[in-house]
């Protein structure tokens, strides 16, 4: 291969990231011995449906149809078909084998008059020149970036927020409140009974149980 099922297909579906990605490869449907490979690929078409839009992905297709058997591939073509044209799910998918070469069941899957195959190329000096050019002579040339710069860069001298105004209560939360005020109350008059008991009763503190002579 030229890279397309190690690097291109993985870069594509990196920048693709924000869509819901379910990989149909032969570990997956294979690799799970309680169901079966048909199983496991009718439940991914499902999910895939189900998170709209998504995207199907089958790394190195060539190999995938010449592994599974005649059940798998007939689930398998069924799944699409009944999948709505208007649906926005991708199937995405990798050959190290050039497009005339595939199964015809496969070519149908991918039209080539409708621009749906993309072939990878040999890149030739001049296309390395251009990836490599952009890298060496303008990347890494630039100086890094000065983190000290940034420092004493002025910062904007923001105004200090406001309070947020205090959430007005319901009414079970303040007949709640009135009741754990009452409590305290009822609290705060039993310990002021104690003091005031205390104090009567200690002889130092006589005077001040007599009545006040305002004469």
């Amino acid at each position: 291969g030229l890279g397309q099922g190690t690097h291109l297909a993985p870069a594509l579906i990196h920048t693709l990231e924000k869509f819901t990605v379910y990989t149909l490869d032969l570990a997956v449907l294979f690799g799970v011995s309680v169901t079966s490979p048909e199983e496991t690929c009718a439940q991914l078409f499902r999910e895939a449906r189900r998170t709209v839009p998504s995207i199907l992905y089958i790394p190195h297709i060539h190999l995938w149809w010449e592994t599974v058997g005649i059940t798998l591939k007939a689930t398998f073509l069924t799944l699409i078909r009944s999948i709505p044209s208007f649906s926005p799910i991708l199937l995405l998918a990798t050959s190290d084998m050039e497009y005339g070469d595939l199964d015809s069941e496969l070519q149908d899957l991918f039209l080539d008059d409708y621009k749906e195959v993309f072939n990878v190329e040999l890149p030739d000096k001049e296309d390395r020149k251009a990836f490599f050019r952009d890298l060496i002579l303008n990347q890494a040339a630039k100086p890094p970036t000065s983190k000290r710069k940034a420092v004493l860069q002025a910062l904007e001298v923001l105004p200090v927020a406001p309070p947020p105004e205090p959430r007005p209560l319901t009414t079970e939360e303040l007949k709640r409140l009135e009741a754990q005020e009452e409590d305290t109350l009822r609290e705060l008059r039993v310990f002021l009974r104690d003091v005031t008991h205390r104090i009567a009763i200690d002889k130092r503190f006589r005077a001040f149980t007599k009545p006040v002579d305002l004469e």
